[in-house]
C-alpha cells in the first residue's frame, strides 16, 4: 500500500513575509524615535532668553561694547558635484 501525499502550494506565504519586514520597519521607526533627543521645554528657552537679556544689559551697565554678531557660514553650490549625484536617476545631464 502505498501513500501520497497532496502538495499544497503556500497561498499567503510572501504575504506573511512582506507583512514581517513591514512590522520590523515599523519597530525600528518606533526605537529611533524613542532615542531621539527631545525637544526643549518652554520653561527651558526662557530661561535661557532671560539669562542673554541679564547678560546683555551688564555688559552694556559696565560700558563694555556688544559682541560681534557671528557671520553666516556661506553655502556654496559645487555643480558638478550635484550632477554626479543626479546623473543615475537622470542620465540625459
Amino acid at each position: 500500500m502505498e501513500q501520497k501525499i497532496d502538495e499544497i502550494p503556500a497561498k499567503f506565504g510572501l504575504v506573511g513575509f512582506m507583512l514581517g519586514i513591514v512590522s520590523l520597519v515599523v519597530i525600528l521607526i518606533q526605537f529611533s524615535a524613542f532615542f531621539e533627543p527631545q525637544e526643549k521645554s518652554s520653561g527651558i528657552v526662557i530661561g535661557e532668553i532671560a539669562a542673554d537679556i541679564k547678560q546683555s544689559a551688564a555688559r552694556a551697565l559696565s560700558g563694555e561694547p556688544a559682541p560681534e554678531p557671528t557671520p553666516l557660514p556661506e553655502i556654496t553650490v559645487d555643480s558638478s558635484r550635484l550632477r554626479r549625484s543626479v546623473q543615475p536617476v537622470l542620465p540625459s545631464c
